[in-house]
């Protein structure tokens, strides 16, 4: 289904992209419904589980690489930006501590902040977690 703004599909892949592709005309969103995989693309290696969401901006190159038999997708194709609710960001677009969003990897990571002239580290510990309704 399409119109002007959004194009709607669902795909059920049977093999391997041997190729990568790049949307110049939209951002995408894939919301898996079965299946395991990763996407491989400019910004790295990301692997998803049904349930996940996927945003793909615009100009992105990447690629699916199946890692199960049966996959199946959702997936949005829009003329536009996909962003998150209102709801979930504040007033400079940063997501709240509320925002139904997570990182799935584990272990401790240091961060480095500069601010006002200065460099501060701080050591973040991350569990796995996810979003669930």
């Amino acid at each position: 289904m399409a119109n002007d703004d959004v194009a709607l599909g669902v795909a059920r892949p049977n093999q391997q992209m041997n190729y990568f592709y790049r949307n110049g005309e939209g951002d995408e969103m894939l919301f898996v419904h079965e299946g395991r995989s990763k996407i491989e693309s400019i910004f790295g290696e990301l692997s998803f589980v049904p349930g996940d969401y996927l945003i793909i901006p615009i100009g992105t190159t990447y690629r699916v690489v199946l890692e199960s038999e049966e996959a199946r997708f959702f997936i949005l194709e829009s003329n536009s930006s996909i962003v998150p609710p209102k709801r979930y960001r504040n007033q400079f677009g940063q997501l709240l501590e509320h925002s139904p969003y997570c990182e799935r990897e584990k272990g401790e990571y240091e961060i480095r902040v500069r601010a006002q002239g200065r460099i501060t580290s701080a050591v973040y510990r991350k569990r796995s977690t996810r979003y669930r309704r």
